[in-house]
């Protein structure tokens, strides 16, 4: 029996993060601390990332701060309200920052998994050395560009929410290789 008067509803700290386990779902926003209703597919229809086996993607994509869609082999995080990208890979999907992949890794090949994205809903991955982020996201997220797949709720039609951060990274990236994994539900 389902309860479609519950909501997910997130905490958020002090630096705009969601506080790792703080998911609850019940009809009204809690009252104390700041907390953000995330839709419910994010969490509760096996969309959670947790105890699912996470593919690899072949190859390696880097990060750049650079503020344009990113070319082959990079990745970047546009800040659309300040006109520039960073390196905190646990803004993306919070407001302004927004994700971009470009669909060839360092080496030039195609990752179809990057395609399958768009359209379906499932979780990605991004590590780099022992910082790692993990998304969820559903089948609306992702859009597709001139060689870029892309979370976009400022130019691309993303719905805000949904693409969220499941597990945080514990620290910015760096301009170092980094490798993808996912699954697609």
């Amino acid at each position: 029996m389902t309860n479609n008067r519950l909501k997910a509803w997130v905490r958020y700290d002090g630096k705009n993060r969601i506080v790792p386990s703080s998911l609850i779902l019940q009809p009204k926003k809690p009252k104390v601390g700041v907390w953000r209703e995330i839709p419910s597919e994010l969490c509760c229809v096996n969309n959670n990332c947790n105890g699912n086996v996470l593919i690899p993607v072949d190859g390696e994509w880097y990060p750049t701060n650079v503020y344009a869609p990113p070319i082959q082999g990079l990745l970047n995080f546009p800040n659309h309200c300040i006109g520039a990208a960073g390196l905190n890979p646990n803004l993306a999907g919070n407001g302004c920052v927004q994700l971009y992949i470009n669909l060839t890794n360092f080496a030039g090949d195609i990752q179809l998994f990057l395609i399958q994205a768009v359209g379906n809903a499932g979780c990605l991955n991004l590590t780099q050395g022992d910082l790692s982020v993990t998304y969820s996201f559903t089948k609306d997220a992702w859009k597709i560009g001139p060689g870029t797949v892309y979370f976009d709720t400022v130019y691309g039609a993303s719905p805000r929410g949904s693409l969220a951060v499941v597990t945080p990274s514990t620290g910015d990236f760096i301009e170092a290789p980094i490798t993808i994994s996912g699954y697609i539900i």
